[in-house]
């Protein structure tokens, strides 16, 4: 049952608390520097911490997803997640 699973992801505190704890580390803020300076194009991730975007780095593959975002399975569009209330 999709609703269920959803309502049970969403809601464990294991999903979203150890992630929203984190911060970005030196090689992000690097990372996000190189991009800046024009260096660097892309970072190519398979985290979905946000940890890059929270850097400073504006164009990011998040290549497993990104736990702050959601996206619309009809047009791709994607939100940041605090926009919206999903209980």
């Amino acid at each position: 049952n999709p609703k269920e699973y959803w309502e049970e992801r969403l809601s464990s505190p294991s999903l979203f608390g150890n992630l929203g704890k984190v911060t970005p580390n030196p090689g992000h803020y690097a990372l996000a520097e190189l991009e800046k300076m024009g260096i660097l194009k892309c970072v190519i991730t398979q985290n979905v911490d946000n940890l890059h975007e929270r850097a400073g780095s504006k164009s990011v593959l998040d290549y497993h997803g990104n736990a702050f975002k959601l996206r619309c399975v009809s047009c791709n569009a994607r939100y940041d997640l605090e926009e919206y209330d999903l209980q």
